[in-house]
């Protein structure tokens, strides 16, 4: 695929890091975090925290859990929709394929896996649908910033911690706004955009104007005023869900007396997995709530093995979901590999 009228013809552009140096990397960074959170941990009372369990309450979440995937794979749809036809149930099959890999492969490598199966199945172009990601990813950064400032109006933080959180996100509130707000205009024909953003440094502005064009490509979805309120009602809907599934696994764990909670780990969890780590996003995740939950008291006795069940139990459930799409569709691992270099390479221009 060209980008802005290259022919593609030139020599490819070798990687910063070889694949070899970035799973290290990867690796190293996973297992720093899980030392961390496991550092001052007291293996038998976290040993006995498993016990006290109500899986019961745990089943119910991983219930909404799915539930969050389907609503995901309804919005995507929706993304697209003006693009090509994407059905609900082959958008829920290559998302589910996504998870999937991102849980086997390092650096979120399922994104690009999902978008490539998703636009192949629709038969429509690639960046079309890596379009509907920066958009889906926007709102996703829109919620946890509405996430942040409510939060931090209804559980008992440190002042210091409060301020920033409230600073912060007014400013990502902010410009947010205006980088949607450049979209519109780009998407009018206005150059001005790509004119500023063109002058940064290095690749940083053809990377930039890429992906406000993306934006641009991805805001077509809300040409009619239905389409906008159903996007956003869902996406408040996802979130909805999200947190109550998080909140009655704390409560699964007996973690959680306020629901508040669930969405300062979530807001954690969201902005730790950004940091390159090995796949499933191990180490990380589990320093993340540990993190959290000690922000509100809870000791990393029971807040360790909570991480730990979780990410084992999400990770088995979506292996299952994963096997189980992969023999619908008649799909092998190495099949999911070239999906992800072929997504690689089209992303790549």
């Amino acid at each position: 695929m060209t980008d802005g009228g290259a022919t593609g013809t030139g020599p490819a552009r070798r990687p910063f890091f070889s694949p070899l140096t970035k799973t290290f990397i990867g690796v190293t960074v996973s297992a720093l975090f899980l030392w961390w959170a496991a550092r001052n941990v007291d293996f038998s009372n976290a040993w006995d925290a498993l016990y006290r369990v109500d899986y019961r309450i745990y089943a119910g979440s991983m219930v909404l859990y799915f539930l969050t995937m389907l609503i995901r794979a309804l919005l995507v749809s929706i993304l697209l929709s003006p693009h090509g036809r994407v059905t609900v149930g082959n958008t829920l099959s290559n998302l589910i394929l996504g998870y999937f890999c991102n849980n086997i492969l390092p650096f979120k490598v399922g994104e690009i896996v999902r978008t490539g199966l998703i636009t192949r199945d629709a038969k429509i172009p690639f960046f079309t649908g890596l379009s509907a990601l920066v958009m889906e990813r926007s709102m996703d950064i829109l919620s946890l910033v509405v996430i942040a400032l409510v939060t931090s109006f209804f559980l008992p933080l440190p002042e210091q911690v409060i301020i920033s959180i409230r600073v912060v996100g007014a400013g990502l509130l902010v410009l947010y706004v205006t980088v949607i707000g450049l979209a519109l205009a780009r998407r009018r024909g206005w150059t001005g955009p790509e004119k500023l953003l063109a002058r940064l440094p290095g690749r940083a502005g053809t990377l930039a104007v890429r992906t406000l064009d993306q934006l641009a490509d991805g805001l077509k979805a809300f040409s009619r005023p239905g389409t906008f309120l159903t996007t956003v009602l869902l996406v408040a809907m996802f979130w909805v869900v999200a947190i109550s599934g998080w909140y009655l696994r704390l409560r699964a764990f007996g973690l959680a007396d306020s629901y508040a909670v669930a969405p300062l780990v979530i807001l954690v969890v969201g902005l730790g997995i950004s940091i390159p780590s090995a796949p499933s996003y191990a180490g990380v995740m589990h320093a993340c709530i540990v993190f959290a939950l000690g922000t509100v008291g809870v000791a990393g006795d029971s807040s360790f093995p909570f991480a730990v069940f979780l990410h084992a139990v999400d990770f088995a459930f979506v292996g299952i979901l994963g096997v189980t799409v992969m023999g619908m569709k008649s799909m092998t691992l190495g099949g999911l590999r070239d999906a992800a270099r072929a997504g690689g390479r089209d992303k790549a221009g």
